[in-house]
């Protein structure tokens, strides 16, 4: 009896777990959102790959070097903080959308 009594809960947990799970929608505009942000990295990784390249192929005083890495760390920052705030933005449109809906 108890093991009945424990697959029925067992079963009744799975099958509404699933229910909430096919309940809540896809949200596709974050989805491409972080497509692109994504592909923003890449570009962004490939584009200082090729600067460093060039960077070390010229003779460069340490203090210019220092400079420029700099240079670059700054540039993923940045590119990191805009990314984060887009999406901060998105999720409080989202919000701020479901509760004018509600109300």
């Amino acid at each position: 009896m108890r093991k009945v009594l424990v697959l029925l809960t067992a079963a009744l947990m799975a099958g509404a777990s699933v229910g909430v799970l096919k309940a809540t929608p896809r949200d596709q505009e974050l989805r491409e959102l972080k497509k692109r942000q994504k592909e923003q990295r890449k570009t962004l990784k490939i584009q200082q790959r090729s600067m460093k390249r060039t960077m070390k192929r010229q003779q460069l005083p340490p203090d210019s070097r220092k400079r420029f890495k700099r240079q670059l760390k700054m540039e993923r920052q940045v590119l990191r903080m805009g990314q984060r705030e887009e999406r901060k933005g998105l999720v409080e449109r989202k919000k701020s959308m479901k509760r004018n809906h509600r109300q």
